[in-house]
C-alpha cells in the first residue's frame, strides 16, 4: 500500500464529509460513566486485631505476674511446681553488656514502629 502524504489525507477526509454526532451524545457518555464501577482500593486490615493484641500481652504478662506474686521462700518450696521454682532459682543471668543491647533494640524497634505509623498515617491522609 503506498504512503499516504498530507494532501491525501485532506481529500480523503473531504471526501468522507463530516458526520454529525447523535442528538444527546453528552447524555448517552455520561449515562456510560455514571455505569462504570470506580476502583476503590479496600482499606487494609491488620493480620492481628485489638483482641489477639490484648491476648498476646495478656498470655505474656501472666507468667511475669505469676513469678511476681507467687514465688516462694527459699525454705517453702513444696508442692507440684517445686522442680520449677528449683530451676528457676539456679538460673543466673548472663555475664557481660547484654542489658544495654536489649535497651538499644528496644528502642530500635520501638522507633521503627513509630516510623511504621507515621508512613501509614501519611499514606492514608494523602488518598
Amino acid at each position: 500500500m503506498p504512503e499516504l502524504h498530507e494532501r491525501d489525507l485532506s481529500k480523503l477526509f473531504l471526501a468522507a464529509g463530516h458526520h454529525a454526532p447523535e442528538r444527546d451524545l453528552t447524555a448517552q457518555i455520561m449515562a456510560r460513566v455514571a455505569v462504570t464501577p470506580l476502583h476503590r482500593p479496600a482499606p487494609a486490615k491488620p493480620l492481628i486485631g485489638r483482641t489477639g493484641w490484648v491476648l498476646i500481652a495478656g498470655v505474656l504478662a501472666l507468667p511475669f505476674l505469676a513469678g511476681l506474686f507467687a514465688a516462694p521462700a527459699k525454705d517453702t518450696i513444696s508442692g507440684p511446681l517445686a522442680p520449677v521454682w528449683e530451676g528457676l532459682a539456679q538460673l543466673q543471668l548472663p555475664a557481660g553488656p547484654w542489658p544495654a543491647w536489649m535497651i538499644g533494640a528496644s528502642v530500635v524497634a520501638l522507633l521503627l514502629v513509630g516510623l511504621d505509623r507515621y508512613l501509614s498515617r501519611r499514606t492514608v491522609a494523602k488518598a
